[in-house]
């Protein structure tokens, strides 16, 4: 997890643990194992992240800095062999979108 937390990527982070000890790291490497077999992640980190934030899953990084967000938002990201997690919150200073992201 980067060095940038957010209250809600703490609790995100707590709620990993909480289900079955994982990481950040690892339920990325959990999420991308989930989707190179075939079988789709999200209904199972919907559940889990039910009250927390939305999740959704993006195609680029274009994506994650164009795509505006009104509620807390864990963006999801399947590329190649590799899987990335982004949480996008709305800013209460500015209006603007800050993006956290966590991950390789």
């Amino acid at each position: 997890m980067s060095d940038k937390k957010s209250g809600l990527g703490e609790k995100i982070e707590d709620r990993f643990a909480d289900i079955g000890g994982f990481t950040w790291d690892q339920a990325e490497a959990w999420a991308g194992f989930c989707n190179s077999v075939g079988m789709d992640p999200l209904p199972f980190l919907r559940v889990i992240l039910d009250k927390l934030c939305t999740v959704k899953v993006v195609s680029s990084q274009r994506d994650f800095e164009s795509d505006r967000c009104s509620s807390p938002e864990l963006r999801v990201m399947f590329k190649g062999g590799r899987t990335k997690f982004r949480l996008a919150e709305p800013s209460e200073k500015s209006g603007m979108f800050s993006f956290i992201s966590f991950g390789i």
